[in-house]
């Protein structure tokens, strides 16, 4: 048998259950249904009136209940009449006083990141000078960029070779013996009407001497595709482009210096005006 000592409270419209003490056995647990006054053990019946029935003293679990429900009505009462328990407004107020604690945490610490980055930064202004491995990753990018654009200007529309002049007497030999120059670029589109798509397509030929293709039409191309293939440059245009890129790079070398020469006078500029960052910043942050 289970038995249960059980504290029943109304308050407010609400009714509260205080579960005390369970046991097996018919016997309640002491010290749950134990008398404090007289020592005296009651009984289920006994105890759910809430007080000894041999000496008439309130009951441990009785006192505790009108303990929690005292509490409960401080909890909920309203002397400013809003229509909101006090507890509840104050349990608001620390909340609302937490969040902005945090709120003040969060910002000291963005404050403290920013100062550390300050730092890092001030003392990479106070070191910059011009170094020739920095100037070379700038020439390499730049030259990057010029070779695309000279691929898609100069040797794509314009057929000019991308070493002016020299790529041709390089590769063309080893594309033929007899082969010599200049190079003739030929593009065309191709369609699948079976799938219903197009796609263009480039040929770089080598010349054995400069007028070999000048009478050639784009028919004559397209029937000649296989026959002119021992003077094809393989690669094509992406050839011509992957080629030019050291050049390109090469020539960008100056540039290069010069552009990591300003980069780094003007970092070493903004050391100062950092350094009045650092100063404002440490003066607001607590030490």
């Amino acid at each position: 048998m289970l038995a249960v000592c059980v504290a029943v409270i109304t308050l407010g419209g609400y009714t509260l259950f205080f579960v005390e003490g369970v046991s097996c056995g018919g016997h309640v647990a002491p010290p749950a249904m134990k008398c404090v006054n007289c020592g005296a053990d009651n009984e289920v019946a006994q105890a759910t009136q809430g007080k000894c029935g041999y000496c008439g003293a309130t009951l441990p679990h009785q006192a505790r209940a009108i303990e929690q429900e005292a509490a409960m009505r401080q909890l909920l009462q309203d002397r400013d009449g809003d229509g909101v328990p006090d507890g509840i407004q104050a349990l608001a107020t620390l909340q609302a006083a937490q969040a902005e604690k945090n709120a003040q945490v969060a910002k000291l610490e963005s404050e403290r990141q920013a100062l550390a980055q300050l730092r890092q930064r001030h003392t990479a202004s106070l070191q910059a000078t011009p170094k020739l491995a920095t100037a070379a990753v700038y020439a390499a990018m730049m030259g990057l960029v010029a070779s695309i654009l000279w691929q898609l200007i100069a040797v794509r529309w314009q057929d000019v070779d991308p070493w002016f002049g020299a790529h041709h007497r390089v590769f063309c030999p080893l594309v033929c013996s007899d082969c010599e120059g200049p190079y003739v670029i030929f593009s065309w589109t191709a369609y699948s009407t079976s799938q219903g798509s197009s796609g263009e397509s480039t040929k770089v030929y080598c010349q054995t001497h400069p007028e070999q293709f000048a009478s050639y039409r784009e028919s004559d191309f397209l029937g000649g595709l296989r026959a002119n293939r021992k003077y094809e440059l393989p690669g094509a245009t992406y050839a011509l482009w992957l080629s030019a890129v050291p050049m390109w790079v090469v020539l960008m070398l100056p540039v290069g210096i010069v552009v990591n020469r300003v980069v780094a006078r003007r970092q070493r500029a903004e050391a100062p005006k950092l350094a009045a960052q650092i100063r404002d910043l440490e003066a607001r942050l607590p030490q």
